[in-house]
């Protein structure tokens, strides 16, 4: 295996799985063809409990048998989901296309970074993964902010619609970078548990190892907090009285900002990292959740940022204490546990829209914030 060339194929990869132009405005689509608040949470419920059921058993397939295979699945419900959403005229035709949403979560969750992890292994360069991982993910969100660019720009021109067909583009040629991928040896010898067995071995692993157990609760509880920042970020721009196109450029600064924390985050040492990062990033959702103005869009931005960095540590540190057998099943586990904790919250929180405003859920969620780190 060419090392080399098949890493700037996963960056070309993850650059394309960012650019979707919907992102930063699916939420403001759902409004416009009539969607409420609660009939939004609702939705959002169903994503996470697919997510849920199916983030696991992915992670399990990907450890069990080629991660290409399930790379390739995902895209395709990526592009299946975006062309169903774009023709969806309510709720009841939106929601077959956020099933095919969750489904590609659920089948990437892991899977590129273990993937990533293992090519390394082959070569002998595991200590290279923060920095190689970190490019990488920058990369990711990097296509993510150039289309909300061209999202926002292409939903204040030609409409929102338009937004979720014109991001198959971008989904079918990274299919085609894909399929010129190889797994790496490192990766085959040691995938040969069966499902119950190899999930018994992740839980028992992550409660045998009390390090492990702490990072792994970092990631559920952080990862719950970016979930709901992202997942109703459109709507927090709309009470904030942007325009749509505003909208494509502000998330691309978000996106910006979290890719330059993945890409500095070499620079940390991970223990240390994480303990001072955490606060840091607390502090930052705090004040744009309390701060009921478009200043807070600041700190909305530099929480991104963070969440990015520390994410990047705490990743770096679980992919050190896992086998390569049980990596893209312990963080599936992690974003399973994300969304076990939104899934009723996701209920919550669309009633909280529909009764008060979207900052106050950002109040909420910031409490549950504080609370974890004062606990950790």
């Amino acid at each position: 295996m060419n090392t080399a060339l098949t890493i700037r194929k996963l960056y070309a990869s993850n650059y394309l799985s960012g650019m979707v132009f919907w992102y930063p405005i699916a939420k403001v689509f759902m409004v416009e063809i009539g969607i409420s608040p609660t009939a939004i949470g609702v939705s959002v419920a169903l994503f996470l409990s697919l997510v849920l059921l199916l983030d696991i058993p992915s992670g399990y397939l990907a450890d069990r048998y080629k991660r290409i295979y399930v790379l390739l699945a995902a895209m395709s419900c990526l592009g299946l989901a975006s062309f169903i959403l774009g023709i969806s005229t309510g709720i009841y035709t939106y929601l077959p296309g956020i099933m095919l949403y969750a489904c590609y979560i659920a089948l990437s969750s892991g899977t590129f970074q273990a993937l990533m992890y293992d090519t390394l292994a082959d070569a002998g360069r595991e200590a290279q993964y923060s920095k190689l991982q970190g490019r990488a993910f920058g990369l990711f969100l990097a296509g993510v902010s150039t289309g909300s660019i061209a999202g926002g720009l292409l939903g204040e021109h030609l409409g929102l619609r338009w937004t979720f067909f014109l991001s198959l583009i971008p989904v079918v040629l990274n299919l085609l970078i894909i399929a010129t991928i190889s797994d790496p040896r490192h990766h085959k010898h040691v995938a040969d548990k069966k499902f119950k067995q190899h999930l018994t071995a992740a839980w028992s692993l992550v409660r045998s190892n009390s390090k492990l157990s702490q990072l792994v609760l970092l990631l559920v509880v952080t990862g719950m907090l970016a979930d709901v920042q992202h997942e109703f970020g459109g709507l927090y721009y709309l009470g904030l009285g942007f325009p749509i196109a505003a909208m494509g450029f502000l998330n691309a600064i978000k996106w910006l900002t979290a890719a330059a924390g993945q890409v500095v985050s070499a620079g940390f040492v991970p223990d240390r990292a994480t303990h001072v990062l955490l606060p840091l990033f607390i502090t930052a959702y705090g004040l744009f959740s309390f701060w009921e103005s478009r200043i807070g869009v600041i700190f909305f931005i530099l929480a991104a940022g963070l969440f990015a960095l520390l994410s990047n540590k705490a990743e770096t540190e679980v992919q050190g204490l896992v086998s390569p057998n049980l990596r893209a099943t312990m963080f599936s586990m992690t974003n399973a546990g994300s969304g076990l904790l939104m899934l009723p919250l996701s209920l919550v929180i669309g009633w909280v829209i529909q009764t008060y405003s979207i900052f106050q859920v950002y109040q909420l969620v910031a409490l549950i914030g504080f609370a974890y780190t004062l606990y950790a």
